[in-house]
């Protein structure tokens, strides 16, 4: 069983992108107070949220759609988190769109 194999973040929070990171079995991340080290873990939850159907719930407790692209949604209208398991052979990568009524929508799930 090989696991985790990558990550890609684009345009999430403070994250601008990180395509294809990959992380261990344990990972330390370390910066300065603001620096965006609790977005890493904040992504795991957004993807969880997004496969149990509860997208709009997690945009809520965020505090708005506002709130979840990489420095809101008047800059940034769209962005996307994927996952990549067991070489490659399990991957769930989704494109999200922000909505003139303050949600995020899937606009491409693969």
């Amino acid at each position: 069983m090989s696991g985790f194999d990558y990550i890609t973040i684009k345009r999430f929070n403070s994250i601008a992108s990180d395509e294809k990171l990959s992380l261990g079995a344990v990972n330390v991340v370390i910066g300065p107070n603001g620096s965006g080290k609790s977005n890493l873990p904040g992504v795991f939850e957004f993807h969880h949220e997004v496969r149990a159907g509860h997208l709009q719930e997690y945009v809520i407790k965020a505090g708005g759609a506002d709130k979840v692209p990489h420095f809101g949604s008047k800059v940034t209208s769209e962005g996307s988190i994927g996952m990549s398991f067991d070489s490659g052979r399990h991957s769930y990568p989704i494109d999200l769109q922000h909505t003139a009524s303050d949600e995020f929508v899937p606009r491409k799930e693969r």
